[in-house]
């Protein structure tokens, strides 16, 4: 991040004021990532014309819901991400990115009869995309099995059809399936974070 930052002090991060989607989005994400997020706002409205004319307003609202999203700002995340306009068609990794970032945004916001929905749905096109390499696809699809599973725990402990031991066996064989090595799992930090909340 702090090369970032000395790289646009010094111009030198878009030369000729004209910057390509992936550095504008991982610029953003650093920003997010290490709570530089004022100055990953400002980066925003200094270098958003610089992106292509036909995803400049879409590519710019997604580095707003990153931002939004680390600073636990998750409706506003939301307000952005779930909205049918974008839509990131010539770009599949891009839209597996902004799909997965709304499961996390609605899950600590609790919303999770939106969220089963979204994961069918998201895992059904995972499943099927031809678009997609399978080593990008298979952690995502795993990513949404995991985050299913725990929607169901909790289910299953609200309606009373686990009690408090068995709720703490099936999280702790969550936390097993997310500590093998072998399995390839994207978000997995994010899930051992959301698995240890309920442990608590």
């Amino acid at each position: 991040f702090n090369v970032y930052i000395s790289l646009d002090n010094l111009n030198l991060l878009v030369p000729g004021k004209v910057i390509s989607p992936r550095l504008f989005l991982n610029t953003v994400n650093e920003a997010s990532k290490s709570k530089n997020f004022e100055w990953g706002h400002q980066f925003i409205e200094k270098h958003k014309n610089g992106l292509p004319i036909s995803d400049r307003l879409k590519i710019s609202k997604l580095g707003k819901s990153l931002l939004f999203f680390e600073n636990k700002d998750y409706q506003s995340a939301i307000d952005i991400l779930d909205d049918h306009k974008l839509f990131f068609k010539d770009d599949p990794k891009v839209e597996n990115n902004k799909k997965i970032l709304l499961c996390k945004a609605l899950y600590e916001t609790k919303q999770f009869s939106i969220l089963k929905n979204r994961i069918i749905k998201h895992r059904s096109f995972l499943i099927q995309t031809k678009t997609l390499p399978t080593i990008f696809t298979v952690p995502n699809k795993n990513f949404l099995t995991i985050l299913n599973k725990l929607l169901k725990i909790q289910s299953d402990f609200k309606y009373k059809s686990l009690n408090k031991e068995q709720f703490n066996q099936k999280i702790d064989s969550v936390k097993i399936e997310l500590l093998n090595p072998e399995t390839k799992i994207d978000n997995k930090k994010w899930l051992m974070e959301k698995v240890s909340e309920l442990l608590d």
